[in-house]
């Protein structure tokens, strides 16, 4: 890949003199570039040789002999570029007997060069070849793709004009792969810019071509009648796209079909075998994997690494370029039966490794299954295609679990639903099969995952639909059974997820349903879940102590299986509650530890949540000013996700640090977007907390009325869904509204309500707001009684003395 073009600029390094002091020697013999694409034979290597270096043939005598004496003393580098179809083809697998036979004998291209620098110890020879020379002494420098970004990134900075564009393009320059497209596209277009909006396209060109630079070259030759955008299309849909017509190329490198095709017509017929046989893999595949799915031996294998058609990676792992593996996928028919074996074969092998991963996903082996599952995604994908197309049931039933739980954990939601309905669209062309029990079982699993990836998409109402499903088919005869019982644990467990946030009542009884049933069959890790899920919502109903009991038994659970994941969650949520409780010096060690465990397992909605509960203890804690950052890290990492509710949620909780550093109107516009979702969504938690904060912003702005009316609705929603604490917070912030307003009966009815309310679920925030507006209450009684040099007596808590909110509030009244 691009290595004539390496070769002559090492070669240049040699000439210049600015960088020849770098180097260990010196060619004072000369430098000599020799291009033998064209030639076949030693003989007519050596008479190039001679030409070049000038030198002139005895009439009689060997020829080789007098051109190896000629170089004997000379300081000389010979760069011999393009060998690959000088090198014999080495003997591989006889795919016949299944045994490996000897290598044959070098060929007479590596005995000339042996031979020369045998004889000459000064001579050095630099080679280019898409195979080596396999001489014991050659040194290897193998050359991948140009770098190009393997996510669509932002470019941070603006021009000035009618295009936006980068002014200093650092974005670009940090991808060679970008660099050689923008300068083959000056060669067509001496002014062009890479623009702003052709910048995310421009990096998928590069990412499809796998940053091949003659792929580049190719694809940047069609802009002067394509857009980059067209282009991108026309390569996705068949690389037969990457031809152009470019005289001063070599045929074979007009399209990227002949370079390869040029490659192909050089593989022994056993390797042209495996190598077809190959494609059927994704992304990178193990050792092991190769051998079992396609009886590779590791002399085929490395013949392929040698040849630079396989790349060889770490931990004894192969890949195929992209393109090569579309071009060898080609060759291997899809309706041939080898095809359709290689297809069972592979489907087979990554079915069997699902199975023996889902256990371990519930316990110590966790990170390292994520790390092996990560790694093989995309050959887990198509194994379940194929599966799908071969309506083959056993396969499916052992993969749709193990699988399903990953792209979750990973936060690949679209990829999840998308997996599982094409599955589902297929559930009537299974039901023909001789055993009807099979594809029932499945059915349910199907319908379950469709709704849990349906709610983590934002889709509630298909969520709750699909979760009915379910539990009616599981009460179905045929499906009451031993095995079955965990599926209903877990069907009951969704559907408290969907309805939690509109029907808490139902929610708690699907909870506790979900609770029941894992019990019964003595499931520890769904019945952990189902603790936590329970104890979340007994927290928002105010309930603390009884969560807290039950996060304790999900920690102990989980703590037995060694389930970090499962560990750092109820660490988490043991620190929420002990937040809200007014423990807050116990809830930071708690919620910084689950973080750190989040981050060792590369759990990144863990992580957002481990960030967003910090930021609210630091808040509590009296360090509104330290709970910025861990709020704004959060933030990104849930929108990365398409978790969109927490994304909102977090927006708010920002937005209330924001109102305790007195940055009102800044408030205002981080909770808007937040405020607008929850609307749009109809979202009831979220519309009570953003009316709640607006509250809180509105009466610091001096608007009680205002303020009032939002108020009014959180309270009224709180006490619909009965979330306790946030009811609390918006009573005793109504009482400083009518405080304002100079209503003091109404503030003091406030003032009883939120102090009970408080006393009753044992909860900080409403205690906090409801001793704020006692001690107003007390203050204006003493104006009113005379005492001219009354003072309003703030908490003593860390909250109170470092908000600029409550500094405010109290402001507001002493003047």
């Amino acid at each position: 890949v691009g290595k004539t073009r390496l070769a002559l600029q090492l070669a240049n390094q040699f000439t210049n003199p600015l960088t020849t002091h770098t180097f260990d020697c010196s060619f004072p013999h000369g430098i000599y570039f020799l291009s033998l694409t064209s030639l076949d034979s030693a003989e007519t290597i050596i008479a190039m040789m001679a030409e070049r270096l000038g030198f002139t043939f005895y009439v009689e005598g060997n020829s080789k002999k007098q051109l190896l004496d000629a170089l004997q003393d000379r300081r000389t580098l010979l760069v011999l570029d393009n060998v690959e179809h000088l090198v014999d083809r080495e003997a591989g697998t006889d795919v016949h007997q299944g045994r490996d036979v000897s290598p044959q004998p070098a060929s007479a291209l590596t005995a000339l060069v042996t031979e020369m620098l045998v004889g000459s110890a000064h001579l050095k020879i630099v080679v280019t070849s898409r195979a080596r020379l396999n001489m014991h002494g050659e040194h290897l420098f193998s050359l991948g793709g140009l770098h190009f970004p393997e996510q669509l990134g932002r470019r941070t900075e603006r021009g000035t004009g009618g295009s936006s564009r980068l002014a200093d393009l650092v974005t670009d320059t940090e991808y060679s792969a970008v660099q050689l497209f923008i300068q083959c596209a000056r060669r067509l277009q001496s002014d062009y810019v890479l623009l702003d909006e052709d910048w995310p396209v421009v990096v998928r060109i590069c990412q499809l071509v796998q940053g091949m630079p003659l792929g580049i070259l190719l694809a940047a030759a069609w802009l002067d009648i394509y857009t980059p955008a067209e282009i991108a299309e026309e390569i996705n849909r068949s690389f037969d796209f990457l031809a152009a017509d470019l005289p001063d190329l070599p045929l074979r490198q007009r399209s990227i079909r002949a370079a390869i095709d040029h490659s192909w017509r050089m593989l022994a017929p056993q390797e042209q075998h495996l190598f077809e046989r190959l494609s059927i893999f994704r992304g990178s595949f193990s050792r092991r994997a190769a051998q079992q799915v396609t009886n590779a031996t590791p002399h085929l294998l490395q013949s392929l690494v040698k040849k630079s058609l396989l790349q060889s990676m770490v931990q004894g792992r192969f890949a195929l370029h992209e393109l090569l593996r579309q071009y060898a996928n080609e060759r291997l028919d899809a309706t041939s039966p080898a095809a359709l074996d290689i297809g069972r074969r592979h489907s087979a092998y990554f079915a069997e490794a699902t199975v023996a991963w889902t256990p371990a996903l519930k316990d110590e082996r966790q990170q390292q299954t994520l790390k092996a599952m990560e790694t093989d995604s995309e050959n887990l994908r198509v194994a379940w295609q194929w599966s799908i197309a071969q309506e083959h049931v056993e396969q499916l039933l052992a993969m749709v679990n193990g699988l399903s739980q990953f792209y979750v954990w990973r936060g690949r939601y679209q990829e999840g639903a998308e997996g599982i309905a094409s599955a589902m669209a297929r559930l009537p062309f299974f039901s023909k099969q001789d055993d009807p029990l099979p594809v029932a079982q499945l059915h349910v699993s199907l319908t379950i995952w469709h709704g849990l990836f349906l709610r983590l998409l934002g889709q509630i109402e298909q969520a709750l639909q699909r979760c009915h499903e379910a539990l009616a088919q599981l009460q179905r005869a045929p499906l009451i059974t031993e095995e079955m019982r965990a599926e209903e644990g877990f069907a009951w467990l969704q559907l408290g997820h969907a309805l939690r946030d509109r029907d808490r009542r139902a929610a708690q009884d699907a909870y506790e349903r979900s609770l029941q049933a894992y019990r019964a069959i003595n499931e520890a890790w769904g019945t952990a879940n189902a603790l936590d899920a329970l104890g979340w919502l007994i927290q928002h109903l105010g309930a603390y102590q009884e969560a807290r009991t039950l996060y304790q038994e999900s920690l102990t659970i989980r703590q037995q299986l060694q389930d970090q994941r499962g560990i750092a969650g109820s660490l988490r949520a043991l620190g929420g509650i002990t937040l809200y409780q007014g423990y807050h010096h116990e809830a930071e060690p708690l919620i910084r530890q689950s973080i750190a465990i989040s981050g060792e397992i590369n759990d990144q909605a863990g992580i957002a949540a481990g960030f967003g509960k910090l930021g609210e203890t630091l808040t509590l804690l009296g360090r509104p000013f330290e709970a910025i950052e861990p709020l704004e890290e959060s933030i990104p990492i849930y929108h990365t996700l398409g978790l969109q509710s927490e994304e909102m949620f977090a927006r708010a909780v920002l937005a209330h640090v924001f109102i305790h550093v007195g940055e009102y109107e800044l408030a205002r516009d981080t909770l808007q977007p937040a405020y607008d979702y929850f609307y749009s969504t109809s979202s009831k938690r979220g519309i009570a907390y953003a009316e709640l904060l607006r509250g809180w912003s509105l009466l610091a702005l001096d608007y009680p009325s205002d303020a009032a009316m939002a108020l009014h609705k959180s309270a009224t929603i709180y006490q619909d869904i009965r979330q306790l604490d946030e009811l609390g917070q918006a009573q005793a912030l109504l009482g400083i509204c009518a405080h304002q307003c100079g209503d003091l009966d109404a503030a003091t009815s406030y003032h009883a309500l939120a102090l009970a309310t408080a006393e009753e679920i044992h909860a900080f925030m409403p205690r906090v707001l409801a001793d704020s507006l006692e001690k107003l209450l007390t203050y204006t009684t003493e104006q009113k009684a005379g005492n001219q040099q009354g003072a309003i007596r703030q908490s003593a808590h860390p909250l109170v003395t470092n908000s600029q909110w409550f500094a405010d509030i109290s402001r507001k009244v002493s003047t």
